[in-house]
């Protein structure tokens, strides 16, 4: 019963892993794509076309976002690298029916 659980877990834990997946790869597109928006205000600040009226707000809000996304995507990335783990031997010993 106990290695049925375990297994259940482990099933589970691989479905759910799934939708991770493919979050964690929509948040690198985010990243990338937040990355290169902040290099093109820096570059239209820097060729004169945008005052720093203009691009230093939405470069900060570009910066913050960043940085969501840079969590959330350690976050996802941390979540789906742990496996659920069996109970230690002496756990199992101690549920163990006696024969």
């Amino acid at each position: 019963m106990l290695t049925d659980m375990i297994n259940r877990a482990h099933a589970n834990h691989h479905a759910s892993t799934g939708d991770g997946a493919t979050e964690l790869a929509a948040l690198a597109t985010q990243v990338t794509s937040c990355q290169a928006a902040i290099n093109r205000y820096h570059a239209a600040f820097e060729n004169g076309t945008m005052d720093d009226a203009v691009a230093g707000p939405r470069i900060r809000e570009l910066r913050h976002r960043l940085t969501q996304l840079q969590a959330r995507h350690a976050q996802l990335t941390d979540e789906l690298s742990c496996q659920p783990a069996p109970p230690p031997p002496s756990t199992i010993a101690r549920i163990r029916p006696y024969p």
